[in-house]
């Protein structure tokens, strides 16, 4: 076993404030030998498209470090120190982080390992938070009196300096006993598919096209409707960006489904749309009318399951038989029916759809296979011995 999996961690040194290129180079140096560190970010986008990096919190075993992107002319040291392959970068719940430092840098670093999505195989059920995993892991109760902090204010207060660290760490000992856990259960190395789907960036890749994807309220539109709503979203999507504002800010989305709906035809119907201000119509108005005028073209495909038809008989039979076998599995297993599957995945399984998500990685041996030799009558679902599961069938 690596030396690191059982040293203890508990210890908390003071952390390194770092705001000048030369303290942020001697922390680099420091932590340059580390086999692993834990990473967590403070942001602020309450206000802009893009995220602000307020904080970076970094620690190894003997080092703990709050970096101050604010005060810095760049990080140009901790990308090179995040970017070695030799170091693991260990983060909880690192979607955002990951589409930091995708912004900053336009790559993420790698290896990652996520302590969240670790959990989840570690019988910890379904996107625990940190606090939460802190306490089952440790048992100790994290403070969050400063989980509101404005992380742009500056200076910091010594509290919200020791809030911050907190966050990496607690998460050494969370890391230790995460990885230690998942390789004495052989769990280990099923996670290496979701590293590194989580450190590929092309969830990140810019496309205007998809953006009216995320409006609530497309799925009932007729297809013309639903034509002028993908070139309305996109306009929407590269005005957010270039003013770096939040999207509901440029334009909120019932606007934009009121005004495919009614599709004013000159600026008097521009301006029966309620909620649309004279200062937007001002600024915008031209724009959005000559798309709303526009030849709308045909309507793209729906995403897959995005809308549904009646649900026969059998394959509401076939649902409720694969959702009692997948909690069969997750008791068996350990891990929470919605890691394990959710219903789109079961959907997806029942229209034999080769790019279900339970048919890929440790899922497919786990719950998809099972669920697909049941479906296919290979299996059953059965009692023995007084104990519910799936069983080879007996004619």
């Amino acid at each position: 076993m690596p030396w690191y999996l059982d040293m203890d961690s508990s210890a908390a040194p003071t952390p390194i404030w770092v705001d000048t290129p030369e303290s942020l180079q001697q922390v680099c140096d420091l932590l340059r030998d580390s086999a692993w560190l834990t990473l967590d970010t403070e942001f602020f986008r309450e206000n802009t498209y893009y995220p602000e990096l307020c904080l970076v919190q970094i620690a190894n075993p003997d080092h703990v470090a709050l970096i101050d992107p604010l005060a810095l002319p760049d990080l140009d040291a901790l990308r090179d120190l995040l970017f070695r392959n030799d170091i693991v970068k260990v983060l909880h719940a690192a979607s955002q982080d990951v589409e930091i430092f995708h912004m900053l840098w336009g790559a993420i670093p790698a290896p990652l390992f996520d302590t969240q999505i670790a959990a989840t195989l570690a019988g910890h059920g379904d996107q625990i938070g940190y606090a939460g995993l802190v306490s089952a892991i440790t048992g100790i109760n994290l403070d969050k009196a400063h989980s509101r902090t404005d992380w742009k204010r500056r200076p910091l207060s010594a509290a919200q300096r020791d809030y911050a660290a907190a966050d990496v760490i607690h998460l050494r000992d969370v890391y230790l006993s995460l990885r230690r856990e998942l390789e004495n259960n052989g769990r280990l190395a099923w996670l290496d598919d979701d590293f590194t789907e989580l450190a590929s960036g092309e969830r990140f890749a810019i496309n205007d096209d998809i953006a009216w994807r995320r409006i609530k309220g497309h799925e009932r539109l007729r297809p013309r409707q639903l034509a002028m709503l993908v070139r309305l979203a996109a306009w929407r999507e590269r005005q957010a960006r270039e003013r770096n504002l939040p999207r509901q800010r440029v334009l909120k989305d019932n606007l934009l489904l009121d005004m495919v709906r009614l599709r004013p035809q000159d600026m008097n119907g521009m301006q029966d749309i309620r909620g649309l201000s004279e200062g937007m119509l001002r600024r915008d108005g031209n724009a959005l009318l000559a798309i709303l005028t526009a030849d709308p073209g045909a309507a793209p495909p729906l995403p897959k399951f995005s809308k549904k038809g009646p649900v026969s008989p059998q394959q509401a039979a076939k649902l409720e038989l694969l959702n009692a076998a997948l909690r069969v599995i997750a008791n068996d297993s350990g891990i929470s029916t919605g890691t394990l599957a959710g219903r789109r995945d079961l959907d997806a399984l029942i229209e034999t759809d080769p790019d279900a998500k339970v048919l890929q990685g440790w899922r497919r041996k786990i719950v998809g296979e099972p669920l697909r030799k049941l479906l296919g009558g290979e299996l059953a679902l059965g009692v023995r011995d007084d104990h519910v599961g799936l069983y080879e069938r007996l004619y």
